[in-house]
């Protein structure tokens, strides 16, 4: 029996786990959890787990409306939470920057992770990695695209790999001329044409600033150089990722567009389980599509790979300013065009310099939010 905590189970990765481990009594017992302010769910998930031994909250505040008696809060909380003694792997399906400090907590801890949440290595890619050569504990992606690349590289020698191929599906608009995307309603964005995801991760799908966050995910969880990292537009999302080799032969991991998959091969710890419901149907027709990503059409892609073979704060930058201009663009103040230009323009505007602490992180996260705030603010004045 496997003992998990669960960061952020509020959300569609962390809702997904609950399922999984609620479809596995045999296999997972829930120990821990996570939400910012959804109290009435948090306490759904606590009436219905017994198992649950910890949990962490947005605010302070709201402790008294817990059915549980051991609580903690805030960023500090979710830190306790993954460091948790009693756990055997913690799921990190926090939103944004914010999962940095518990996933570094969980690997100090040495607590295996499994990690959804794509920003915390783009953030602080390098720290990670150093923390792991101290605590070399297991890292499990729940990305679909690096579980698939997991699951390709099961059994290689990585020194004969040419490439890593990450596929995206162009999202909503991969049809749409340039013009037509200076019109883009946020209806119109939230509108994923394969996957069922949070607001923020959608709208990264439209921008395909996602996969520019993949990419420099996959370069520190592989340790690849960007050169050996490849995108390819697949519209069917059924090809989730593959990996050629130097004799020419690819390996590729194929299945419905579904999280519950990959969620279930990273809590099993790279094992699988019976999962009848996520079949292919090859008795039906079977199309699938690839074709070359257009960089001129999706510009956050090559932006990710420059600031990614940059590295030090640019990477952080690119993400810390997307996620504030993704909220920006939710809340109608700015236009679907100006969210990847406001990232361009943090950074190549901020200062370069390298990150070695989680002080220097947390400095890098102030400067790149500031900086995209007086962004947008300028440009609603000349508005």
């Amino acid at each position: 029996m496997k003992r998990v905590v669960v960061l952020g189970c509020s959300g569609s990765i962390g809702r997904q786990t609950l399922k999984i481990i609620d479809d596995n009594p045999d296999l997972f017992s829930l120990v821990g959890v996570s939400v910012n302010n959804s109290i009435a769910f948090l306490n759904e998930v606590i009436d219905k787990h017994p198992s649950i031994e910890i949990c962490c909250i947005g605010r302070e505040e709201d402790k008294e409306r817990v059915h549980h008696s051991k609580i903690y809060s805030g960023e500090d909380g979710l830190s306790i939470l993954a460091s948790y003694a009693n756990a055997d792997i913690v799921v990190n399906a926090l939103l944004g920057y914010v999962g940095l400090r518990p996933t570094l907590a969980a690997i100090k801890s040495s607590n295996d992770i499994a990690i959804a949440n794509k920003e915390a290595l783009v953030c602080g890619g390098e720290l990670i990695k150093q923390e792991l050569r101290n605590h070399p504990v297991n890292v499990y992606p729940i990305d679909s695209e690096h579980s698939a690349i997991y699951q390709c590289l099961v059994g290689e020698d990585k020194r004969k790999v040419k490439r890593l191929i990450i596929t995206a599906s162009g999202g909503p608009f991969r049809t749409n001329s340039l013009k037509e995307l200076e019109t883009v309603t946020k209806e119109e964005a939230l509108h994923h044409p394969t996957w069922s995801m949070g607001e923020k991760i959608t709208i990264d799908s439209a921008t395909l600033v996602n996969k520019g966050l993949e990419v420099i995910e996959a370069h520190y969880l592989f340790n690849l150089p960007y050169e050996k990292i490849s995108v390819v537009i697949h519209p069917e999302s059924i090809v989730h990722s593959m990996v050629e080799f130097i004799d020419g032969s690819i390996k590729a991991q194929l299945g419905k567009p579904t999280m519950e998959v990959p969620i279930l091969y990273a809590l099993n710890g790279g094992k699988r389980s019976l999962k009848e419901d996520c079949y292919l149907d090859f008795e039906s027709k079977l199309n699938l599509h690839f074709e070359p990503l257009d960089f001129k059409r999706f510009k956050a892609v090559a932006l990710a790979y420059e600031v990614g073979k940059k590295g030090g704060n640019l990477p952080l930058a690119y993400s810390v300013s997307n996620e504030i201009a993704v909220h920006a663009f939710l809340d109608d103040k700015i236009a679907f065009k100006d969210i990847v230009e406001i990232v361009k323009e943090v950074v190549n505007t901020i200062a370069h310099y390298p990150l070695d602490s989680e002080a220097a992180i947390e400095v890098a996260i102030r400067e790149s939010q500031d900086l995209t705030r007086s962004i947008i603010t300028r440009r609603k004045e000349r508005e």
